[in-house]
């Protein structure tokens, strides 16, 4: 299987917003997938990824750059703005890109005639949004180990010792809530309460992410350094 990667240009925040105009599911490969569409002003800050042996499956997001537009603009307004590493890129201002290549989908951003660009993404219905604290988010799945996910994706720099739970050095702290419920919550809020990282009606509690692993039922989990440490990004 070869594997595409680009780097959309990368410098510079600009306004990002995000537009919830549709959920809904549809079957991808066998799958069940929800549907949701962003708008964003160019440069994206992100990394894309193709596999030319299933081009039927999208094009997805595979990095995000924590110093990016995307990242800055989660951090911003972290309910608003729902874009995950691994989600799928199915449409480009209206075009149908599902069965598209990389290089096609990222000319029809590079050329889109305006700065800011409508993306329909698609994402796993089981998939858990873990939002990090320097704005990236991952669509993970449960029983994923949050250390690799932190580490490969989230690109949060943790301080490990033990590495087996059992000093407390790299404790976090995360906030188990339902997506659904932040929002309708969040409703008439400004974007100061929701940085709050769902603390409404949220499940804390500590976890270490060196033996932790992404828990199962909930559809939104924050994450956030605990005082037990300094986190070093």
């Amino acid at each position: 299987m070869k594997i595409l990667q680009l780097q959309v240009l990368l410098h510079f925040c600009t306004q990002f917003s995000y537009l919830c105009a549709f959920s809904s599911t549809k079957t991808l490969q066998g799958s069940f997938y929800t549907q949701h569409r962003v708008t964003l002003q160019k440069p994206m800050g992100i990394i894309l990824e193709s596999d030319e042996d299933d081009a039927s499956m999208g094009v997805i997001i595979k990095r995000i750059d924590p110093l990016g537009n995307t990242a800055s603009a989660c951090k911003d307004n972290p309910l608003g703005v729902d874009i995950c590493i691994r989600d799928r890129i199915l449409q480009v201002d209206n075009m149908d890109v599902s069965e598209k290549s990389l290089e096609d989908v990222m000319g029809f951003i590079i050329n889109a005639p305006n700065d800011v660009v409508e993306l329909v993404l698609a994402r796993p219905k089981d998939a858990i949004v873990m939002k990090w604290w320097n704005g990236i988010s991952v669509a993970a799945r449960p029983g994923e180990k949050i250390k690799n996910i932190a580490q490969y994706e989230a690109c949060v720099n943790i301080k490990y010792s033990c590495q087996g739970g059992g000093c407390g050095i790299c404790e976090c702290s995360m906030v188990i809530t339902d997506r659904a419920s932040e929002l309708e919550q969040g409703k008439g809020q400004g974007q100061g309460q929701e940085q709050e990282h769902g603390g409404r009606g949220g499940e804390e509690r500590y976890f270490r992410p060196c033996v932790a692993r992404v828990p199962k039922g909930p559809s939104l989990i924050w994450i956030k350094p605990s005082d037990r440490y300094e986190p070093l990004n």
